[in-house]
């Protein structure tokens, strides 16, 4: 690219909160370990060296397309839907007020972790996270902590983008924000 280096756009990419969500494979010449690492930290969710296998480039897109969330929805109306189905409006308020909760205090401690470069710590959090934003249909947030922990799995000492962790947190707001307007239509039925 005449203009920029390829890791500076994803550094760009990463800090633009438009796109701090969009997966970016780097594809590259360079076969070393201090870019693949470099790439990595700067926020890449892959790296592949020019010219992969046909093979190996379509594996590489399904697996972080497929990990991204699946668009730009923050809540997954149908779990919502299921929720309803499944029990009494008192049910579903007490299981929305505790995922938020816990997910508040998860992404106080994961940052907490992320601070002290803690790899265990932010893979078991960003696990547990994952997980429960996947029951509450927080698809995009549960793909966020899945890029956490592809992080702490490539870059040394468990470290994680600062972009990353801001990207979290906006996630969570953008997810708070429609359980409580899944509340207050509870609350009208």
């Amino acid at each position: 690219m005449p203009e920029i280096d390829g890791l500076t756009l994803v550094r760009l990419f990463r800090t633009n909160p438009r796109t701090a969500g969009t997966p970016v494979i780097v594809l590259s010449g360079n076969d070393d370990a201090a870019t693949r690492t470099r790439a990595l930290a700067e926020g890449a969710k892959g790296y592949l060296v020019k010219l992969p296998a046909k093979a190996e480039l379509i594996a590489c897109i399904r697996h972080h397309a497929s990990r991204s969330g699946g668009g730009s929805d923050t809540l997954d109306l149908t779990v919502m839907d299921g929720f309803r189905e499944a029990g009494a409006p008192d049910f579903m308020l007490r299981l929305i007020d505790q995922f938020i909760d816990e997910a508040s205090a998860r992404v106080r401690t994961l940052k907490e972790a992320a601070g002290r470069a803690d790899g265990h710590a932010l893979n078991a959090i960003a696990h547990s996270l994952k997980g429960s934003s996947m029951i509450m249909g927080a698809s995009r947030l549960a793909a966020l902590c899945a890029q956490v922990e592809d992080q702490v799995a490539v870059i040394p000492g468990g470290e994680v983008t600062p972009a990353l962790m801001a990207e979290i947190d906006r996630e969570l707001v953008r997810v708070q924000h429609a359980l409580a307007a899944q509340k207050e239509g509870i609350g009208q039925r």
